[in-house]
């Protein structure tokens, strides 16, 4: 075979340049075409959202593939995982009575970006050699070679634009208004931005040896000791103070769930795709398998606090989608841990996990958008049956969420629960579900309920107030936003070792220039895990402005049920500190606001 001259190599590189230019051209228009002109043609917004989903999914494929593949083989490879998720999408639409109900929700939409994200790289080895699909070494290259591709990519057509934009104010010093007029077509912007893209995705492959994903790789394995020495601290505080203080809180989950996702990334990027390129020093070695036997201590107080959440209020989509993300999250965590344990060969069965679970997490998006994994279904079951057995008092009942957010199974729900008439609530039950159906925010919901008063003239009777002789106008708690109100009234029925309430609010004026009554809320969500909230009082009612910041610290203000109990028995003072701050228990506060 000749050995290609330069020439040759030029003309190859011209005609990539000109092929992926003419895909982003054409992928620009299109997604214009679809946002901006389909829908006035079509009066079918269940059609529009197939060929939107198939066709903007398949150029985002198509242009993430070529370079590395023939641009023909790469569109037939994006068209083959394109239709059948933008299929899965409008099927999954169907639960909702309208396609911009569905596309609300958002975990339907995030289910079908990361199957075309997962399954990318494996089409990308695929195209590379047939029996590379499951190549570990293939796919952790093509997935971080695709990820860097597009970032320096949508960062050059900022720095485009951003030229762009500059340029029309040195000419319009002269009075040429060409570029500003090319902006206004919002046609031009679109094909411009896909010819820019594609010229760069076709240059960054080009350059591939000298913008290759190692240095961001070799960066990343940095954080590995900063993470271990968190989730050490973080474990040693809960073994020590117990864990039942972060329990019943989505956010605690949440927070611990995204730093056990952190820690897998950061193990996979220390092992990288073979023992030549991983890490060699004893000591990150130490650090890396010691973040691999730790994940599952992480994951499974995440787990714990979800639980208490959804043991208390039952499901929903967003405790469905948080549910699923910890069980995926735990078989990494078991999967690293046990390679780790057992030693000879640990990266390499580590590797062989990445690749069963990214499987896994591509089916399960794929299951998520089919009626195997309902969402909005299980979610209405599970409130409906909560209900009918004693377990959820009304107040609990998530009927908003039902009537509008949920879809056509919250709507059925909704019915049968109208239908429970032997109900000793249900004349109540019907009016929460009339009025549910007619608010148009959660907030209108809980006015119309008339929940926002009842709870306020609750909290009014429940907060004790300090100093003893304070007084608050009559429905000043109403002023609270619904969730703070709920919040403040739980956390009063969380009694103290004394049988004194969870919460109390101290009047005090932080800010002398402030000519507004001002104070802080402590309150106790768990067994000794305490939140606060800096208040004032604006027109009678009560607002929230934000949290307390420690002065010693500068963070905000870690507290124990201890505060509460010194609060209620006036063990505090208020002294100037820049503003007046509070001292509690050794601990100036003041509000972060």
């Amino acid at each position: 075979m000749a050995r290609a001259t330069p020439r040759d190599r030029d003309r190859s590189i011209t005609r990539t340049r000109a092929a992926m230019a003419l895909i982003g051209v054409v992928a620009g228009l299109s997604v214009w075409f679809l946002f901006d002109r389909l829908p006035e043609l079509l009066d079918n917004p269940r059609l529009t959202l197939l060929l939107t989903a198939a066709v903007a999914g398949g150029f985002g494929v198509t242009l993430a593939l070529a370079g590395p593949a023939r641009p023909a083989r790469a569109a037939l490879a994006a068209l083959i995982l394109a239709v059948p998720g933008a299929l899965l999408l409008s099927w999954a639409a169907l639960r909702y009575d309208t396609v911009e109900a569905a596309l609300r929700s958002g975990h339907l939409l995030a289910a079908f970006t990361g199957y075309l994200f997962i399954a990318t790289p494996f089409a990308s080895a695929c195209l590379e050699a047939p029996r590379l699909w499951r190549n570990y070494a293939a796919l952790f290259d093509a997935a971080w070679t695709i990820l860097m591709r597009y970032a320096a990519g949508w960062l050059f057509v900022a720095i485009f634009w951003g030229v762009a934009l500059l340029s029309d104010a040195v000419l319009g010093l002269v009075g040429i208004t060409v570029i500003a007029d090319l902006i206004e077509v919002d046609w031009a912007v679109a094909a411009l931005s896909g010819l820019v893209l594609g010229l760069a995705l076709a240059v960054i492959y080009e350059l591939r040896e000298y913008l290759s994903p190692h240095l961001l790789l070799r960066l990343l394995r940095l954080l590995s000791p900063i993470v271990l020495a968190v989730m050490v601290v973080f474990l040693a505080a809960a073994a020590l103070r117990g864990v039942s203080g972060l329990l019943g809180d989505l956010s605690v989950a949440g927070t611990l769930l995204a730093m056990s996702l952190a820690a897998i990334a950061l193990v996979s990027v220390a092992i990288d795709c073979d023992n030549g390129r991983a890490v060699h020093g004893r000591a990150m070695r130490l650090v890396v398998e010691a973040l691999a036997v730790l994940l599952p201590l992480l994951v499974a107080v995440a787990i714990w606090a979800l639980w208490q959440r959804v043991a208390q209020y039952g499901w929903t989509p967003d405790r469905l989608v948080a549910a699923l993300s910890a069980a995926v999250i735990m078989a990494y965590a078991i999967l690293y841990a046990v390679a780790v344990l057992r030693r000879h060969h640990w990266m390499d069965r580590v590797r062989r996990a990445n690749v069963a679970m990214a499987l896994v997490v591509a089916g399960l998006c794929v299951l998520w958008l089919t009626p195997l994994l309902n969402a909005e279904r299980i979610a209405t079951a599970s409130q409906v049956s909560r209900f009918a057995d004693g377990r959820a008092p009304l107040d609990d009942l998530a009927l908003w969420e039902m009537a509008h957010r949920w879809g056509r199974p919250g709507d059925a729900g909704l019915e049968r629960l109208a239908q429970m008439q032997d109900h000793p609530e249900h004349g109540a039950l019907l009016t929460r579900i009339a009025d549910a159906r007619r608010a148009r925010t959660q907030q209108g919901y809980a006015r119309l309920a008339g929940d926002g008063g009842d709870i306020a003239a609750a909290l009014a009777a429940a907060v004790p107030l300090r100093p003893e002789d304070q007084v608050l106008p009559q429905g000043a708690f109403a002023g609270l936003a619904p969730f703070y109100q709920r919040q403040a009234l739980e956390a009063c029925r969380r009694t103290l070792g004394d049988s004194r309430p969870g919460c109390v609010l101290v009047m005090a004026r932080f800010n002398s220039h402030l000519d507004l009554p001002q104070g802080v809320m402590l309150l106790r969500a768990g067994e000794a895990r305490i939140i606060a909230h800096a208040v004032e009082l604006r027109a009678g009612r009560l607002r929230r402005t934000g949290g307390l910041r420690d002065v010693t610290t500068g963070l905000s203000a870690s507290l124990t049920t201890e505060a509460i109990a010194r609060a209620l028995d006036g063990d505090f003072r208020v002294r100037p500190a820049g503003l007046n701050m509070i001292e509690l228990g050794g601990k100036g506060l003041v509000p972060e606001n």
